[in-house]
C-alpha cells in the first residue's frame, strides 16, 4: 500500500503545486467554470494537503476520500462546460485510484 500512497501523494502534490502557481491552462479552466483564481488556489491548496495526508496511517483515508469528491467536482464542472472526454480523463483516473485506494485502506 505504500508504493500506491507515494504514488497518490506525488500526483496530488504535482496538480495542486500547478493550481498553487498559477499555471495558465489551469487558470482559464477554472475562469470556464465560473470559479476564478481564489477557488484555484484553494483547491491546489487542498491537493497539497491530500499529498502529505495520504502518507499518514488513519488520516490517509480522509485525503484520499476527499480526493474523490473533489474529482468528482472537477468532472461535474467539466461536463458542464461540454469539455471534450479527454480532458475529463485526468479527474476520472485520479478518481477512479483514489477510490480504489481507499476500499483498500478500508
Amino acid at each position: 500500500m505504500t508504493v500506491f500512497a507515494i504514488i497518490l501523494g506525488v500526483f496530488y502534490f504535482i496538480v495542486g503545486a500547478a493550481k498553487l502557481a498559477g499555471a495558465k491552462p489551469l487558470a482559464q479552466q477554472f475562469d470556464e467554470f465560473g470559479l476564478g483564481q481564489n477557488a484555484m488556489r484553494a483547491v491546489g491548496a487542498a491537493e497539497v494537503a491530500a499529498a502529505v495526508g495520504v502518507q499518514i496511517d488513519r488520516l490517509d483515508v480522509f485525503a484520499a476520500g476527499g480526493m474523490v469528491l473533489m474529482m468528482g467536482g472537477a468532472l461535474f464542472h467539466h461536463g458542464r462546460v461540454k469539455h471534450p472526454t479527454k480532458s475529463m480523463a485526468p479527474a476520472f483516473i485520479v478518481l477512479v485510484a483514489s477510490a480504489v485506494f481507499v476500499v483498500l485502506s478500508l
